[in-house]
């Protein structure tokens, strides 16, 4: 019912656009004002229906539009390449992700560049250099001694000659 009073308020008014001169006498607008009132009324109902037509496929539109967007969900699936697969067996995880970094790297530059021909370049030997001897650093270092100098093999605290003589056999050596 809003519709229709909507579509016949965004029609416009012919009576506005009439002259002083146009002006018909009473008695010619009886006999079209019926025949005009039937095809306003006519118009009107096909303006509706066309109304509900479209509304009707706006919502069909709405709906198949939410079931493309549900279908669309990429499934995200990482291919493993051949290459990838034999560098696994001679570097880490870590080591590969800085692989394609490099390769990224270098195509951003405009160079294609493969896997094995990454894992060859300066930027990863040097890559590879730093990680060994971090992980060498971190072997080297020496853990705390639990032996205590202070204590005899039975757990009782030593006296000032049995440590002087523990220290003179410690250096001795």
């Amino acid at each position: 019912m809003t519709d229709e009073k909507e579509i016949q308020d965004s029609q416009p008014d012919e009576q506005e656009d009439v002259t002083s001169e146009e002006l018909e006498t009473p008695e010619e607008s009886n006999d079209d004002t019926g025949s005009d009132d039937s095809e306003l009324a006519d118009k009107n109902k096909q303006l509706f229906q066309r109304a509900k037509k479209a509304e009707a496929e706006a919502k069909v539109l709405k709906e198949q539009l939410a079931k493309s967007k549900v279908e669309e969900k990429p499934v995200t699936t990482s291919t493993v390449t051949l290459d990838e697969v034999v560098l696994l067996k001679e570097y880490d995880i870590d080591d590969l992700t800085m692989l394609k970094t490099i390769q990224a790297g270098n195509k951003s530059l405009g160079k294609e560049m493969s896997l094995p021909q990454a894992k060859d370049s300066v930027l990863f030997q040097a890559y590879i250099k730093e990680k060994k001897a971090k992980v060498r650093q971190e072997k080297a270092q020496l853990p705390a001694s639990n032996k205590s100098l202070n204590v005899n093999k039975d757990g009782k605290p030593l006296s000032r000659e049995e440590h002087q003589a523990v220290f003179n056999k410690l250096v001795n050596k």
